[in-house]
């Protein structure tokens, strides 16, 4: 369940970052260190970001998206415990 909505949560948020900076997908690629084929299979929800991508996604975004981000999975989180419980 946690890997799913991580996985959901970070393909969007990367998404966003890489329309808000006005790069191309292949310029994101660069930024993260991963291939192009790597970042649009993260795009697309296929994969999970490695946790080296992530340092690097939230090194993109800056503290304040990254406390948005962590709040906006752990909420999420939480919803689904509570639907599960």
């Amino acid at each position: 369940m946690y890997k799913e909505i991580i996985r959901l949560r970070l393909s969007k948020w990367a998404w966003e970052t890489h329309r808000k900076m006005g790069w191309s997908q292949e310029q994101m690629s660069e930024q993260l260190r991963i291939t192009l084929r790597a970042y649009g299979d993260l795009e697309r929800e296929k994969y999970c970001f490695s946790a080296f991508a992530l340092l690097f996604l939230l090194r993109l975004i800056g503290k304040e998206e990254c406390w948005e981000l962590v709040s906006a999975v752990c909420a999420e989180a939480a919803q689904k415990e509570g639907e599960c419980g």
